[in-house]
């Protein structure tokens, strides 16, 4: 069993977003997976918050659990292999090589595209699948708007974050969270929700990033009436999407 596990300082940036009792709960849940390998039970928001860095541990474990087999075969074997094809001609500090190494020079093939290295460590289409599973059309009077062709969202989705990660590595988070809000807001005006295909070709995310925070004034509990009021409107909203995806599961 692993005694540790990694957390990227530029996945933590979701926590800035967070209430403390939120960025508690989070800390908690991964700290819970950890230990036990089980997701917990979360609201809405906060399981689309985790489910990025389940993704990454499941990649961090398979990575680890690939060396340690391969480890494990070569000690069966004697040890690393040995390069047969490698020099034994013994190198000192004395007497000139024979061809002098020319300097190293910088080409255009050496550089590094974005998804071969900015993205080696997530995988687009396996969030995406996050991203559509979560992406739920609000019915208004026993009507919705379909979620629309799978294909051309997963296609703009993929380009979004090929373009994107690389300057924000936070990209995958902030559309879960636009999502979380954006739907929310949808089930509080009763109004109808976009196909995921406009969701992303608009940007829309960007206009819901806003989560609710506890303000910690001089006055101390002046304003702490509204922000429990605040805060149970979110658990309510949260309790309505949970409802609507049960229903479509359902009625599936």
């Amino acid at each position: 069993m692993k005694k540790s596990f990694v957390l990227h300082l530029d996945s933590l940036q979701i926590l800035d977003r967070m209430t403390e009792g939120q960025a508690g709960l989070l800390i908690k849940a991964i700290y819970y997976y950890q230990c036990t390998g089980e997701i917990p039970d979360l609201d809405f928001g906060l399981d689309m918050a985790l489910t990025p860095f389940i993704n990454q541990f499941k990649r961090d474990n398979e990575k680890y659990n690939n060396i340690v087999n391969r480890n494990k075969l070569n000690g069966l074997k004697g040890g690393r292999p040995k390069n047969p094809d490698k020099s034994k001609k013994a190198t000192g500090l004395s007497g000139n090589p024979d061809k002098p190494k020319k300097a190293d020079s910088v080409s255009v093939s050496d550089s590094v595209s974005v998804s071969d290295s900015v993205l080696k460590d997530i995988c687009p289409e396996k969030e995406f699948d996050n991203f559509w599973e979560n992406y739920i059309p609000v019915k208004v009077k026993d009507k919705f708007v379909d979620k629309g062709s799978k294909s051309s969202a997963l296609k703009k989705y993929t380009s979004i974050i090929k373009n994107s990660y690389k300057k924000n590595p936070n990209i995958i988070q902030e559309i879960n969270i636009g999502l979380q809000n954006y739907l929310k807001q949808c089930v509080n005006n009763a109004s109808f929700t976009k196909q995921a295909i406009g969701f992303l070709r608009n940007e829309l995310w960007k206009e819901y990033q806003t989560i609710n925070k506890t303000v910690i004034l001089s006055e101390g509990r002046k304003n702490e009436g509204k922000t429990m009021q605040s805060e149970s409107i979110n658990q309510q909203t949260a309790d309505i999407i949970k409802k609507i995806r049960e229903r479509e599961y359902n009625t599936s």
